[in-house]
């Protein structure tokens, strides 16, 4: 908590470059809140410290963790001028000079930032659906994250290998997909917190989509958000990497 009331005392510091329209050579996390705090290190890193009621789960080296304060880094690998530089929500390696880079080893490869109460898998309400950022590939590798999933089937009674017969919407810690799920679904009895939640949801919010065709994806501010899915898992969500604003929707 000092450290992230320490960070916001400081200015932030940005490549010029990212400010006036950012040359992203490499995503690194987005969805940050707005009360993020950033600093720019002598040794060209950069950290991040995330708000009380905030966590972060990241890919360091492989080895998945929740944190609060992380470290990014990036390196060109082609000419000078590539590091780390925060934009809207979104942190990534930014280039100025340098015409290809990477994100390097020395911090962390992934960053989801997620509020406290959205680890884990819910229903996803209507009025999210235009506002949540995406899941993707790398998030859904995560162990955790896929024991979460495997826990939200296991509460609705959903065996191994059943019919994918509709699409419901869901917050994969706190990101926005699509999950296939069969007609013979059992929403928990309510008398508890998470069967009164799952029954809330599920009567009066619960979004859902009668095949994955029905599922689009529109890009309204990028150049697209195509729809992808992981079909073994089953989730579906659309892929925001080159869309800084994205709706999935139904028809």
């Amino acid at each position: 908590m000092k450290f992230a009331i320490a960070l916001l005392l400081v200015a932030l510091i940005v490549p010029a470059s990212f400010a006036a329209g950012p040359k992203v050579c490499s995503p690194i996390g987005n969805g940050f809140p707005a009360d993020t705090a950033y600093i720019q290190n002598k040794d060209g890193s950069m950290s991040i410290g995330v708000p009380e009621g905030w966590t972060m789960l990241q890919n360091l080296n492989g080895k998945w963790s929740h944190t609060t304060v992380a470290a990014v880094t990036c390196r060109c690998t082609t000419g000078t001028g590539c590091s780390p530089g925060a934009f809207n929500g979104q942190v990534a390696c930014v280039m100025t000079s340098c015409s290809a880079c990477t994100k390097s080893g020395g911090g962390a490869l992934a960053l989801y930032p997620v509020r406290d109460e959205d680890i884990g898998v819910r229903f996803a309400d209507k009025s999210e659906l235009g506002k949540l950022p995406s899941v993707d590939h790398e998030l859904l590798s995560a162990p955790e994250v896929q024991a979460s999933i495997q826990e939200f089937k296991n509460t609705l009674g959903v065996p191994a290998n059943a019919p994918e017969d509709f699409y419901a919407a869901v917050k994969i810690y706190g990101r926005l997909a699509a999950i296939g799920l069969p007609k013979t679904i059992k929403m928990p009895r309510a008398g508890s917190a998470i069967g009164d939640a799952f029954m809330g949801l599920a009567a009066i919010n619960m979004v859902t989509y009668p095949s994955i065709a029905a599922i689009t994806c529109k890009c309204n501010v990028g150049a697209s958000c195509p729809k992808e899915g992981n079909v073994i898992i089953g989730v579906y969500w659309c892929n925001a990497s080159n869309c800084s604003s994205c709706t999935m929707s139904g028809v």
